[in-house]
């Protein structure tokens, strides 16, 4: 007796669509896993590199106001804007134009005092914008007088001085240093801008820190308050 020849069997149409089927589903799930997983990559990336510019730019500028005598805030970093004592702003008042001055007193009677170290903190107003960071140190003390190149006490100094002398400067200042890549302003009513004078001689620093340029923002809102040591 012959032994019967075995048959392969095939698969049908409808075991192979199913399959299919079945296939598409759960390289669907896998994808949708992939990119869930990567955008939660990205996002924590971001965010640590926020954290890590909160604590950067905190220091930073925390240790110059510290440093500071006195402050003054401005619109914007513009001579336009920064060229007359008129141009400071009030406290209330919020501006995209730090500028904190340190100084140290002369030896004379008048205890006349001079600028030591100018330090400014800016960014464009009115839009996302980098936060930036100049500075200025002289190598001796210059009088903020203009009587005599500035050398003796003035006894009726220029009330626009200090102004001049800074747009003055803006050729010795350093270059340009990114402090904070990416900001939005959240200071004032309506102005969303980033510094806010609270009092003469304590700020108010309010607004977004972005990142992320590949994928969705990732932003976190930023309060300091700093204040100069008079």
């Amino acid at each position: 007796m012959r032994a019967k020849k075995e048959r392969s069997r095939a698969f049908t149409l409808l075991e192979i669509m199913f399959a299919t089927i079945i296939l598409g589903i759960v390289g669907t799930i896998l994808t949708s896993f992939m990119i869930n997983a990567a955008r939660g990559m990205s996002w924590s990336i971001d965010k640590s590199l926020i954290t890590n510019d909160f604590r950067k730019f905190t220091n930073r500028i925390t240790q110059d106001t510290y440093n500071a005598n006195f402050a003054y805030l401005y619109t914007d970093f513009t001579a336009a804007n920064a060229s007359q004592s008129g141009d400071r702003l009030a406290v209330g008042s919020s501006g995209d134009c730090l500028v904190l001055v340190q100084t140290e007193p002369f030896p004379d009677a008048n205890s006349q005092r001079f600028f030591r170290r100018i330090v400014v903190y800016y960014r464009v107003p009115g839009a996302v914008s980098p936060v930036f960071r100049q500075e200025v140190v002289f190598d001796r003390p210059l009088a903020n007088s203009t009587a005599n190149n500035g050398n003796t006490p003035n006894p009726t100094p220029d009330p626009d001085y200090f102004e001049n002398f800074l747009i003055a400067q803006i050729t010795n200042l350093s270059p340009p240093q990114t402090v904070l890549q990416s900001t939005r302003g959240l200071s004032g009513i309506s102005s969303n801008q980033f510094f806010e004078r609270l009092t003469s001689e304590a700020f108010l620093i309010t607004g977004e820190i972005i990142n992320g340029v590949n994928s969705p923002s990732t932003t976190n809102t930023y309060n300091l308050t700093i204040s100069t040591r008079g």
